[in-house]
């Protein structure tokens, strides 16, 4: 049974994320502070590009 990110979408400093499991859908949110390291960007740019994945694989991710 895998889960995985089917998207992510953006408002502020706030990500949203959409995942699927066995055709079921589910969403979350992160909230990333403006001094934060990682920034939201980085965070951002590596859940997008991550879409499609299994969370299990994005988990380990480096975000740097």
């Amino acid at each position: 049974m895998t889960v995985c990110l089917k998207s992510v979408k953006r408002f502020g400093n706030r990500l949203s994320l959409t995942v699927e499991h066995e055709g079921q859908e589910a969403w979350g949110g992160v909230d990333v502070e403006q001094d934060q390291r990682p920034s939201v960007d980085a965070v951002e740019r590596v859940l997008k590009a991550s879409v499609g994945k299994a969370i299990k694989e994005i988990g380990n991710l480096d975000v740097g």
